[in-house]
């Protein structure tokens, strides 16, 4: 047996910055606090080349700290898109699973509030506790559970929110 893509989805937080929005690496230099964190200034631009990063997506409003979506929420909304993408209506999903470095709480997992989110009632979750690395590795878990036979539709999320995690650095 074996398995396929049918669709995929993305979803970019929401709030003051919207996808057409997004913060340009020269107004978050202008609203963070880049000078007390004594970074050489020939280093910021030398990490941002090494990191290929020119504009980011923050949940928080970085003038005034207010919090716009959680990472819940990002990974409902992108579900959603994948969802619609593939045809499949969410109480097809059997199997959900969800790598993030960043949930919103240590309990409930993203992933089950992502469960909740799209009303599935009976499903087997994962979450993996995982950056960037994650969704490939959730994808290969989900590839093996569907082509052994355990389940015929899966739902494999990446979600981060790091704009929280930062805010503090940054915003002081």
């Amino acid at each position: 047996m074996s398995s396929f893509l049918p669709g995929d989805g993305s979803w970019f937080c929401g709030g003051r910055h919207h996808l057409d929005e997004a913060l340009v690496d020269a107004e978050l230099e202008q609203n963070v606090l880049v000078a007390e964190l004594e970074v050489p200034d020939e280093l910021v631009p030398e990490v941002a080349e090494g990191l290929s990063i020119e504009q980011r997506y923050w949940q928080i409003d970085i003038e005034t700290g207010e919090h716009h979506e959680n990472n819940s929420d990002l990974a409902y909304k992108a579900s959603i898109a994948a969802l619609e993408s593939a045809g499949v209506e969410p109480d097809q999903v059997e199997l959900i699973i969800n790598a993030t470095g960043t949930p919103d709480y240590p309990l409930p997992a993203v992933v089950n509030q992502v469960q909740e989110m799209l009303g599935i009632e009976k499903c087997a979750t994962l979450e993996i506790r995982s950056g960037g690395a994650g969704w490939p590795q959730g994808m290969d878990i989900a590839r093996f559970y569907l082509e052994q036979g355990s389940y015929e539709t899966a739902l494999v999320i990446g979600s981060e929110s790091v704009s929280p995690v930062l805010a503090p650095i940054f915003l002081g």
